[in-house]
């Protein structure tokens, strides 16, 4: 039987520092079996009046708050995407930042899938749109990637 693996996305309020405008950070951390990362800033500032400590979520059904509290909820499902795709390995809670922080790709053969499908595409055009020499040039650079 696989083991269990317990996932949770957490945000909170940097208190510590506050922007040009007086508004705090709402950062997130992300814990797999009671191993915790912390991900950074999720780019959005609140008041901390605003933000409900024990909820972590914005206080109030405004528009605003509403508006936030779904960006924080496209966050954590994005996060959970991710530990979901990758294999548990040492390095695990590094991976999903790097992925989600952009330092890294999700799937790096995504690339060469993408160039194979436009070299397909392009193979349809020869004599139509493109010449073979054309098609040919492609095909070796991709060979040089």
């Amino acid at each position: 039987m696989a083991k269990q693996i317990n996932v949770k996305v957490f945000f909170y309020l940097r208190t510590n520092y506050k922007n040009r405008f007086g508004k705090n950070a709402i950062m997130v951390k992300i814990g797999i079996n009671g191993k915790w990362k912390s991900i950074g800033s999720t780019g959005i500032y609140l008041f901390k009046e605003e933000w409900d400590s024990f909820n972590k979520k914005v206080k109030g059904k405004s528009q605003h708050a509403s508006n936030t509290n779904m960006k924080l909820i496209f966050i954590e499902n994005e996060l959970l995407e991710i530990a979901a795709e990758l294999p548990m390995r040492d390095d695990y809670l590094n991976k999903i930042k790097d992925i989600y922080t952009g330092r890294a790709l999700r799937n790096s053969a995504s690339f060469f899938q993408y160039f194979d499908k436009f070299l397909t595409n392009l193979k349809a055009q020869i004599g139509k749109e493109i010449t073979q020499a054309t098609y040919q040039k492609y095909v070796v650079t991709k060979k040089h990637l």
